[in-house]
């Protein structure tokens, strides 16, 4: 059974009504400028817009709704702006004029042309100052992803329910695409009847889904819904979505070890996979009448392995932002020196970097500092749910086969879709080490900790800790205590002396309260408390915190003394 919009398990409201909005959008700057980062302009229109196998929803379907509440398409650039979603103009590899990070699938024989997400939608990020905007590949995108998919989910459902929206729908679908109504409207109700099922599955579940609003997500526990959950048709695989995090940056990601928050994968191609697996990817685990396949193509799915690749490639060639003195204004070096000083006192044991032994000296791989949850103090949503949540496997491994863990199931479905797409391929074993990150081994761990890595245009990438719950590098740098409890998104306003974006209160925003789950700020803390949980050094003066806010708009200009050559860490 094909269906469309594997997104709906986000929904947890997906028929409830929403209050009356207006979506004029984030102010439209006088002039956009970019960062210098190792791609032409050329490149960069590329990246924003390769489709890899990413597909959430036909195309037609989603510029033929409205956003509840609007006269809006759901494609229109005021609506997606008002979502933090970043305008583009008609290129290239743009036809449709979409925002950054949108992608077309083309359509496949009869079928459809599919609409998805690419890397760059979550990973463009934008600073605003002055009626400016500086553009940033590989950052933290500040949009809220969740907001639009409810807004696809009930605009859909309105359709079933309203004999007008089904007319305006159908009308508009049918003249982009003709065909019959009646067949379109099976295929919505199929949709709708997934979509039901899946709220079935998280009314069940005793603990609520946390709001991540802008610029996070839940990237582990919605695959995992998606994969065991929808993939396997049970729903007792379903566990909420209740530990936001925080888009992390993307330059230097294929030099290091292990990669996400929790440092839990190791391989370019596994990381990858997943990535399509969290936006749109399929699985056909099951035949057409519900059964587990027994044949090898049951660990199908629809990304472009080349495509992969090449995207792994080009994300690779991409280098930290420079900081933009035209824009943000100068660095006082004589600050920053003192602030490399403070740095290599208080924040280089772990944030130096460390090379590999062993590793090409002319683009060195290192190796991330893995730090107990004990000792880094900060949320363990991530960390804790990624360890302790299970999914029954049965279906796909045998009928005595027990529940695993996140790391063990998706580890499994990573190495096997991907065995599988290279067999399809040919691909010879020379062909596979290179698509493989040059022979990197498909491994994934479950441990309580969070990495810490190079803080090479950090700057760039607010708000800060691996949930987003610091809006600045000065809090962050601050105790704990004096950390704000709430603050505001939904602004690319930068503040370039604290280094973070500018809370503001407003109908577009979302507001960060750190005292729900998976939000809290504690930790990472620099206070004169010995017994304040997560104590990592000294507390700092205003003077010593602006000192090395001064230091890290310089880098990697200016870098941290290396540690010393290490193992790859990989057993």
């Amino acid at each position: 059974m094909k269906h469309y919009f594997l997104f709906i398990s986000l929904l947890t409201g997906f028929f409830s009504c929403s209050t009356k909005k207006t979506y004029e959008g984030f102010y439209v700057p006088n002039e956009i400028l970019w960062t210098e980062q190792g791609w032409t302009d050329e490149e960069r229109d590329y990246w924003h817009h390769l489709n890899a196998g990413q597909e959430f929803a036909p195309l037609s379907w989603v510029r033929a709704l409205e956003a509840p509440d609007t006269s809006l398409s759901l494609l229109d650039p005021a609506y997606l702006r008002s979502l933090g979603f970043l305008d583009k103009s008609v290129t290239k590899n743009n036809p449709q004029g979409l925002p950054i990070g949108f992608s077309i699938k083309p359509a496949e024989a009869g079928g459809r042309i599919m609409l998805g997400l690419t890397c760059s939608s979550c990973h463009t990020g934008q600073i605003n100052y002055q009626g400016k905007a500086l553009r940033i590949d590989g950052a933290s995108a500040g949009f809220n992803i969740y907001q639009f998919f409810i807004n696809y989910g009930v605009a859909l459902g309105k359709t079933l329910t309203d004999s007008i929206a089904w007319k305006q729908f159908s009308s508009r679908v049918l003249t982009e695409e003709p065909g019959d109504e009646s067949q379109l409207r099976k295929e919505v109700e199929q949709v709708i009847g997934i979509a039901l099922w899946e709220q079935e599955a998280y009314a069940k579940l005793s603990t609520p889904s946390v709001e991540a609003g802008h610029g996070r997500m839940d990237p582990f526990n919605r695959i995992g819904n998606e994969v065991f959950g929808l993939g396997l048709r049970e729903q007792a695989n379903y566990h909420a979505n209740n530990a936001p995090v925080g888009v992390p940056f993307l330059w230097d990601i294929a030099r290091l070890n292990w990669v996400h928050y929790n440092a839990s994968f190791s391989q370019p191609m596994a990381r990858n996979i997943l990535q399509v697996l969290g936006n749109g990817g399929r699985t056909f685990f099951l035949d057409d009448q519900g059964n587990v396949k027994t044949t090898p193509d049951k660990w199908k799915s629809n990304f472009d392995i080349k495509k992969l690749v090449e995207m792994e490639k080009g994300y690779a060639s991409l280098k930290a932002p420079q900081w933009p003195k035209q824009l943000l204004g100068e660095i006082d070096m004589n600050k920053a020196k003192e602030g490399r000083a403070l740095f290599m006192q208080n924040c280089a044991k772990c944030h130096a970097p460390r090379p590999i032994i062993g590793s090409d000296p002319t683009n060195i791989e290192l190796a991330v500092t893995q730090v107990p949850l004990h000792v880094i103090g900060t949320d363990s949503s991530e960390a804790v749910t990624f360890m302790r949540r299970r999914y029954v496997v049965s279906k796909l491994l045998g009928k005595d086969a027990a529940p695993v863990d996140g790391a063990t199931g998706l580890q499994l479905v990573t190495t096997e879709m991907a065995k599988y797409a290279y067999d399809q391929l040919g691909y010879t074993p020379e062909q596979r080490y290179d698509a493989n990150g040059e022979g990197r081994p498909d491994l994934v761990q479950a441990k309580a900790i969070y990495k810490a890595r190079p803080l090479d245009g950090i700057w760039s990438t607010p708000p800060f800790l691996h949930n987003a719950s610091v809006p600045t590098i000065y809090e962050l740098l601050s105790p704990p205590a004096e950390r704000s409890t709430t603050f505001w998104l939904g602004t690319y306003e930068y503040d370039p002396t604290k280094l973070g974006y500018v809370s503001q209160p407003g109908k577009k925003s979302f507001q960060f309260d750190t005292r729900l789950p998976g939000n809290s700020n504690t930790g990472h803390a620099f206070t004169s408390d010995s017994t304040t949980r997560g104590k990592i050094g000294p507390a700092l003066s205003h003077n010593e915190r602006m000192a090395i806010i001064e230091y890290l708009k310089v880098l990697p200009s200016m870098p941290p003394d290396p540690h010393k050559p290490v193992e790859r860490g990989w057993k």
